[in-house]
């Protein structure tokens, strides 16, 4: 049986004629708004809170997955860059220090070859 406003109302009349105004009110008010069995239990809810626990959890180890992967994308990419820039720096680096080596012979050698001509001179005229 559904209960309807009307149905509702005409309980409310038939209560009130027995029972009194205030005392038939306070029964109604104690009534649910609609039909008990759209009324939930606690243990309806205890249900639906299990499955919600569930259904978040799946879902939240879904999406840790999804950033754990992201995640170790983005570190090997991370990687892969700084073994790039450090083999370009290692050979700036290498190629710089071969200038300079290359100038500092020249500049050893070039200073030696004086040294031994003002040697030579200075022995000759000596």
């Amino acid at each position: 049986m559904t209960i309807s406003e009307q149905s509702r109302h005409a309980m409310f009349l038939r209560l009130e004629s027995v029972l009194g105004e205030e005392v038939a009110t306070t029964l109604m008010e104690h009534l649910p708004p609609v039909g008990w069995a759209d009324v939930a239990t606690r243990r309806d809810l205890d249900h639906q809170t299990a499955l919600l626990s569930t259904e978040l959890r799946s879902e939240l180890r879904g999406e840790m997955a999804e950033l754990r992967s992201e995640l170790r994308g983005e570190m090997h990419e991370l990687g892969t860059s700084l073994r790039t820039e450090m083999g370009q720096l290692s050979e700036r680096m290498f190629d710089r220090m071969s200038a300079q080596t290359r100038t500092l012979v020249f500049t050893v050698l070039a200073s030696s070859a004086s040294v031994a001509a003002a040697t030579m001179s200075a022995s000759r005229l000596g």
